[in-house]
C-alpha cells in the first residue's frame, strides 16, 4: 500500500510554481481534431484546449500521443480518408518544428528523448477507420500510425466496444486478423473501449503486450469503460501498460454531483499499483476528448502537479519516473 499524506485540503495547494526535472508521457489526448475545426495551430497558445505545444513544452512533455477518433458521420464510411487527411494535415504543419517530431519507430524514440524533443505517436480510436480492410491498416502503417484502439464504444467490424449491453460479443475475424497483422508489422494494440470478451480474447491472441491508453479502475468507480482488476492484472502479467484517464465520471462514481480532484487520478495510480505493480501504470489523460477536468489538472500543464501529488504519496527515483514516462517508453520499445 502507497502511503497517503495529503489531507483533502491540501488539494487546493498543489498549484505551485510549475517546474520540469522528470519528463512526462501521455498515452491519449484529441487534440488533432479539434484542432482542425478551431481552426488554431498546434504550436500557438490556445487556452481553448486543454494542451497545444507551448504548454506541452511547459509541463515537460516527452511523448505523446495523438488520436484521432472516427466520428459518427464517418462510422460507415469515409473512416479511413479523413483519418488519414487528419494525420497527413498535422505531420505537414509541423514538418518544420522543432521541438516536436512523429516517431515512427522506437529509435527515433529514444533519439528524441536525448534532444528533449516532444515524440508524437499517432493513433487511431476506432476501428472503423480500416473500412473492413487489412490494407488500409497497412496504409495507416505507412503514414505514421503506430497505435490502434480497436474499438470506441459502439460495435464495428473488428468486435463489440463497452457500449454495446445487450449481449456483447467478442472479436470478429477480421478483428483477429488485425490483431495479427498488427503483431506482425510493429503497431500498438489498445484495449481501451472494448468489451469485456473482446478484451479477453485480444489478450489471448496478441503475442506482444497490449495497453489501455486511457482507462482507470472499476473498483474505484464502477463505470464500464474502466477496468476490472482481473483485467488490470491480465494487461500487467503480459508487459502492458495501462494509462490513468482523467475523465471524471471515470474517477468518481458520484462525479456528476462532486467532479473530481487531482487526488482522484492518485487513488486510480495507486489502485494500479496494488493490483498490477508498479511497470503497468502510466498517464493516458484523454485531454481535448473529454468535457470536463479533474481540479488541478485543467490542462497539460497541471501534470507537473500530479508529480507532486505522487511524490507526496511516497513514490519517488525510478518508481516515480516509471509512472511518467519509462512504462510507456519500454512497451513502445518492444511493440514498434
Amino acid at each position: 500500500m502507497i502511503p497517503k499524506q495529503e489531507t483533502t485540503t491540501h488539494r487546493h495547494k498543489m498549484e505551485g510554481k510549475l517546474r520540469t526535472p522528470y519528463l512526462i508521457a501521455d498515452m491519449h489526448c484529441d487534440t488533432l481534431a479539434k484542432v482542425m475545426k478551431s481552426g488554431k495551430e498546434l504550436w500557438e497558445r490556445n487556452e481553448e484546449h486543454h494542451l497545444d505545444l507551448p504548454r506541452m513544452k511547459e509541463a515537460g512533455v516527452c511523448c505523446q500521443f495523438f488520436a484521432v477518433c472516427v466520428q459518427e458521420a464517418y462510422r460507415y464510411e469515409g473512416g479511413f480518408q479523413r483519418t488519414s487527411h487528419i494525420f497527413q494535415t498535422f505531420q505537414k504543419k509541423i514538418s518544420s518544428e522543432k521541438d516536436i517530431v512523429v516517431v515512427k519507430d522506437s529509435i527515433e524514440l529514444k533519439k528524441n528523448i536525448k534532444k528533449r524533443r516532444i515524440s508524437a505517436i499517432l493513433s487511431v480510436e476506432g476501428g472503423e477507420a480500416l473500412e473492413g480492410k487489412i490494407e488500409n491498416l497497412l496504409n495507416l502503417y505507412e503514414i505514421g500510425v503506430r497505435s490502434l484502439t480497436l474499438t470506441w464504444n459502439w460495435r464495428n467490424a473488428l468486435g463489440d466496444g463497452v457500449g454495446v449491453t445487450d449481449e456483447p460479443k467478442g472479436l470478429t475475424a477480421f478483428g483477429k486478423d488485425v490483431i495479427k497483422c498488427m503483431n506482425d508489422i510493429g503497431m500498438v494494440v489498445d484495449v481501451s473501449h472494448i468489451a469485456v470478451p473482446g478484451f479477453w480474447e485480444c489478450l489471448e491472441l496478441s503475442t506482444k503486450p497490449v495497453i489501455a491508453s486511457h482507462s482507470s479502475c472499476y473498483a474505484l468507480a464502477p463505470h464500464p469503460r474502466n477496468l476490472r482488476d482481473s483485467q488490470i492484472k491480465a494487461i500487467a502479467d503480459i508487459g502492458g501498460v495501462i494509462g490513468i484517464n482523467f475523465y471524471p465520471p471515470f474517477l468518481r462514481s458520484d462525479a456528476d454531483k462532486t467532479g473530481a480532484i487531482l487526488l482522484d487520478v492518485l487513488d486510480h495510480i495507486d489502485h494500479v499499483v496494488e493490483v498490477g505493480g508498479i511497470d503497468c501504470v502510466a498517464i493516458g489523460s484523454d485531454f481535448d476528448g473529454i468535457d470536463s477536468v479533474p481540479l488541478g489538472l485543467e490542462d497539460v500543464t497541471g501534470l507537473q502537479r500530479l508529480i507532486d501529488g505522487l511524490m507526496s504519496r511516497g513514490y519517488k527515483g525510478i518508481d516515480l519516473e516509471k509512472i511518467l514516462n519509462r512504462n510507456v517508453i519500454r512497451v513502445l520499445s518492444l511493440l514498434i
